[in-house]
């Protein structure tokens, strides 16, 4: 991993608008790191397939940001050469794809971009050409009026925003939702429900394990259902226990999923709708900490 070169990919709005200075820091603190990189800035909801098309076999492009960066990144890869490997450096809010590789930090990734291995990981894989591939999750209710809210706002009052969207969703529960898993109806359009959504990672935004024993190299994803407030966030603090009365959480290769309220995937905005999925396995290769990043350390 050390001779290659890298096109580090910036999202500058990633972390509340401090991406670029994190990662200006970075590259002047780790030397070594800034010789063999080029920067160039992206906006996530560009096509970055001409960017990436433009490679040389000697470079490895590098999502610099949040799961939205890692997304757009993974998408433009998908059209010009979904083989290839790519790296990480974490620069969001949350950073839950870059925690699911095992990625804690900045200091773990850049890391992983020396001394780490290539790991192969599953994506969920939609039929609307809006939303074509999602990374960690894709859900609505709660989570998706939380993002869609602080998405109204300015980059650096995001955060802000989203928190006293928290405060002001955060017993609200709403009908029409449906999904299915593997054919097996998980929550009907007429039941009261606080979120639903599918998800591809054991974990959450900052590395929090919601999901215990998920595996996103397994081809298999998590549908969930929470009922109830109470029951999402208890499972925010200790993770979703089986049996569990006023949530469910099913494994799945595919599901259907219809919601009027909108959806969030990987923390963007997505149309209300229906949404037919499935997971993709082995569909992208990441460069993440392997033994070597443990010795080096």
């Amino acid at each position: 991993m050390s001779r290659q070169r890298l096109l580090i990919l910036l999202n500058p709005r990633a972390g509340a608008g401090r991406g670029e200075a994190r990662l200006r820091g970075l590259l002047k603190s780790r030397s070594e790191l800034a010789n063999r990189a080029r920067v160039v800035a992206i906006d996530p909801e560009q096509d970055l397939r001409r960017v990436l098309g433009g490679l040389s076999e000697h470079e490895l492009p590098v999502a610099a940001g949040g799961d939205g960066t890692v997304n757009s990144v993974v998408l433009g890869l998908r059209g010009t050469d979904s083989s290839r490997s790519f790296g990480v450096l974490p620069l969001g809010t949350g950073n839950t794809f870059a925690h699911t590789a095992g990625i804690t930090g900045l200091g773990a990734a850049v890391d992983a971009l020396e001394h780490g291995e290539t790991i192969s990981l599953a994506v969920l894989v939609t039929d609307r050409p809006e939303v074509p591939v999602v990374m960690v999750s894709l859900s609505t209710g709660f989570e998706s009026g939380v993002v869609a809210a602080a998405h109204r706002w300015s980059t650096w009052r995001r955060y802000p925003a989203g928190l006293l969207c928290v405060g002001r969703l955060a017993g609200r529960r709403v009908t029409g939702i449906a999904l299915s898993a593997d054919d097996n109806l998980v929550a009907g359009p007429g039941e009261r429900v606080f979120n639903v959504g599918v998800y591809n990672s054991p974990v959450y935004g900052c590395g929090r394990v919601v999901l215990p024993g998920a595996d996103p190299s397994d081809a298999r994803a998590d549908a969930v259902v929470h009922r109830t407030a109470i029951g999402y966030w208890r499972a925010m603090r200790q993770g979703l226990p089986a049996g569990a009365s006023d949530s469910a959480r099913r494994s799945c290769r595919r599901w259907t999923l219809e919601s009027p309220h909108g959806i969030q995937f990987d923390g963007e905005v997505g149309p209300a709708g229906t949404y037919e999925c499935h997971v993709e396995p082995d569909a992208i290769r990441v460069v993440a900490p392997g033994p070597a990043c443990v010795e080096a350390a």
